[in-house]
């Protein structure tokens, strides 16, 4: 992170729009980034790390909206979407990184599931 420009920054923390722009801005990523990024991706598949860190940031979101102080509504919505965002930001990263066969067939389960077993909201 401390190689971006704060206008990067101020891209990252805009709408879905303004972050698939900033997204495809930073597509010029060096040598050693690509390699950071092949060994993170590799730990988290060996790791069986991909749907069970899924799961924790999805669950994440309901605590954030019950069992909060609700007088400060403001910090509660700010910490909500940034859960949010962290959710989305993780499924972006795993949708680049893996196939779609590798991540549909070996590390994506069921909704159904999710739901039941895990407590998380479709």
């Amino acid at each position: 992170i401390e190689d971006y420009s704060d206008d990067m920054l101020l891209a990252m923390a805009g709408d879905d729009a303004l972050r698939v722009q900033a997204r495809a801005a930073l597509n010029s990523v060096t040598a050693s980034r690509k390699k950071a990024i092949k060994k993170l991706c590799d730990t988290l598949v060996q790791g069986n790390l991909v749907m069970p860190l899924v799961i924790l940031i999805a669950q994440q979101l309901e605590p954030v909206l019950y069992q909060e102080d609700s007088s400060n509504l403001k910090l509660m919505g700010h910490k909500y979407d940034t859960c949010a965002s962290v959710l989305t930001q993780f499924l972006e990263f795993l949708s680049l990184q893996l196939p779609v066969q590798e991540f549909a067939s070996q590390h994506l389960i069921p909704l159904i599931e999710m739901t039941e077993r895990f407590h998380i909201d479709p």
